[in-house]
């Protein structure tokens, strides 16, 4: 989108916080970690209100893109602690999209900002020195949400956690070893202050991955039950089941008032790659109100019950089998799901090939 397109409902930030923001971006910028810093010096900021830790790292160590990523929430620091664990392939879209929860300061060129970009540095008076990169961008990423402006209260956070990346940033630059001892998955918290920061004072943990969430199972009714464990069971046959977050489904969700990231449920038979059912919702909703909804109308459709239904994911797992026991389908995991993934292609090839208007 352009920054001469408007946007709905921006949120709003005020001048007060705009201006701690851009100074506190414009300590890092001064400071260019990425030239000695990358995705291996995790930088831990620890809220000083709740304690919440959050983990931050520098991009632009190939000098392709500029800036810091904060990862927040049990999403966010999974994925980074897989990340720094070497756990999980860093070009995993679909992962990442399902982990993104982060807070974002980037410096792109002027035509890469949007209008409430550009709004929330004339708020803060902002005058760029020299030309390419040297726009401070700010974005904020929530589950199942696409990349969106921040808010006052996420202007407050990032401004508080830049101000502590340039202080670890700036002590870095003068003691180069700082993280020659540091082991994969270790961070360095930085205390709560002001001014030039010693190593001493620098806080090494472990970084331990938050426990994984609990996620609403779908859930069928005595009638629903009833109904679908009554239907023949086709010998032979799998049927395959995924659910991912779809970039190019993605829509404004009017409650949120945001872009949220479309997730598409499709339930389609190995053999023929007939799809029996597929159906889209907002990223942001729980699994199990799009799985459930899938799984019931693409059973009714197949008129008949397979021998297993294949997943890719463990979530689905944990989503669909209480439902799927009671009607007695197996759920397993499979690596490869041939005809759903087919699917999948097909339709986001389409969407990819329409006209934009």
């Amino acid at each position: 989108m352009s920054a001469k397109n408007r946007i709905p409902n921006p949120p709003r930030v005020s001048a007060e916080t705009a201006q701690a923001l851009v100074a506190a971006a414009h300590q890092v910028f001064q400071l260019t970690p990425w030239k000695f810093m990358d995705d291996r010096h995790l930088v831990g900021l620890r809220d000083d209100v709740t304690g919440e830790l959050r983990v931050a790292s520098v991009m632009g160590s190939l000098g392709e893109v500029f800036g810091v990523a904060i990862n927040r929430g049990p999403s966010g620091l999974g994925w980074i602690h897989k990340l720094a664990t070497r756990q999980d392939d860093p070009e995993d879209t679909a992962a990442y999209l399902e982990s993104l929860d982060a807070l974002k300061a980037e410096w792109v060129r002027k035509p890469e900002m949007e209008a409430p970009d550009l709004a929330l540095l004339a708020t803060a008076a902002f005058k760029p020195t020299g030309r390419g990169c040297v726009w401070p961008k700010f974005q904020s990423s929530s589950p199942g949400f696409l990349p969106w402006f921040v808010t006052e209260l996420d202007a407050r956070q990032l401004a508080a956690d830049l101000a502590k990346i340039a202080r670890v940033a700036e002590l870095f630059a003068r003691t180069p070893d700082l993280f020659a001892a540091c082991k994969p998955g270790e961070i360095a918290v930085v205390p709560a202050g002001t001014g030039p920061l010693r190593s001493d004072e620098i806080e090494w943990l472990p970084m331990v991955p938050p426990p994984t969430p609990v996620l609403e199972p779908v859930r069928f009714s005595a009638a629903e039950v009833a109904q679908l464990g009554a239907l023949p069971v086709r010998e032979n046959a799998v049927f395959e089941f995924t659910a991912p977050l779809v970039p190019e489904m993605s829509f404004t969700d009017p409650k949120a008032g945001r872009p949220v990231i479309g997730r598409l449920a499709l339930m389609s038979d190995r053999a023929s790659h007939l799809i029996f059912n597929g159906e889209v919702l907002g990223g942001n909703r729980p699994l199990a109100e799009l799985a459930g909804t899938v799984l019931k109308q693409g059973l009714v459709a197949a008129a008949a019950r397979p021998q297993a239904i294949h997943v890719d994911r463990a979530e689905l797992v944990a989503v669909l089998q209480p439902a799927c026991a009671a009607i007695g389908i197996p759920v397993r995991q499979v690596d490869k799901l041939p005809a759903a993934q087919d699917a999948l292609a097909n339709l986001t090839g389409q969407l990819g090939n329409a006209p934009r208007r």
